[in-house]
């Protein structure tokens, strides 16, 4: 077993440890959705909302798991093991964080939930980038459109982009604590643009190399 997934186990270890401590203190419908404005509009029964984060962590853990086996390009992913499981295991502090949250606001101690979730968002959209910006072509990890699947050149320079864009993205999102009011919006415009661009981007990439090809090929 690799470092980072016994750090990803040990993690959820205290999500479990956290809800089981945790549960006589809890109400029997907890609050577990939360609206743009921060104000409560979804709920579960305790013992569900309790198992919730610790069984999703579980279940991210087993499908990275899977897709390193799974994926034909999976030699591929072994170049950048090492930012893959880095990832994997931020992505599960990520939801046991939000899970904490959670549990803390059951437990009758309200807060601004964007001035909380926005650091954390901000800091999981900088690990994205900086996977993106190593990741070499695969089925289950990046930015997969037709063309950079096409294409290693098309697909190394769209995560070039893609990776840097990701990372201002979760610098802005990190802000957006400033304004908790817009930061949904601010959120959801960034990412929406970064893959946006990234989308197009990897089209004008494909198209250009294609008309390199066509030339080298009369030249010959």
């Amino acid at each position: 077993m690799n470092k980072h997934l016994l750090i990803s186990y040990m993690l959820i270890g205290v999500g479990v440890i956290t809800s089981a401590v945790l549960f006589p203190y809890l109400p029997d419908t907890m609050v577990s959705h939360w609206g743009i404005s921060g104000e409560p509009n979804g709920y579960m029964p305790k013992a569900f909302a309790l198992s919730f984060a610790p069984l999703l962590m579980l279940i991210i853990v087993g499908l990275f798991s899977l897709f390193s086996h799974i994926d034909p390009l999976k030699k591929n992913i072994d170049t950048f093991r090492k930012e893959f499981d880095t990832f994997a295991t931020l992505l599960i502090l990520f939801f046991l964080y939000i899970h904490i949250l959670t549990l803390v606001w059951n437990m009758g101690i309200p807060f601004n939930l964007g001035q909380w979730m926005f650091p954390a968002l901000g800091g999981l959209f900088w690990s994205i980038g900086s996977l993106l910006g190593k990741t070499k072509r695969n089925y289950f990890v990046g930015i997969r459109t037709p063309w950079t699947l096409a294409s290693d050149i098309v697909w190394e320079k769209t995560h070039v982009l893609g990776g840097t864009l990701f990372k201002i993205s979760g610098i802005v999102t990190a802000f957006a604590t400033l304004a908790p009011a817009y930061g949904f919006f601010i959120l959801l415009g960034t990412i929406i643009s970064s893959a946006v661009i990234s989308i197009v981007y990897s089209y004008m990439i494909f198209k250009q190399e294609n008309k390199t090809d066509i030339k080298r090929h009369d030249t010959q």
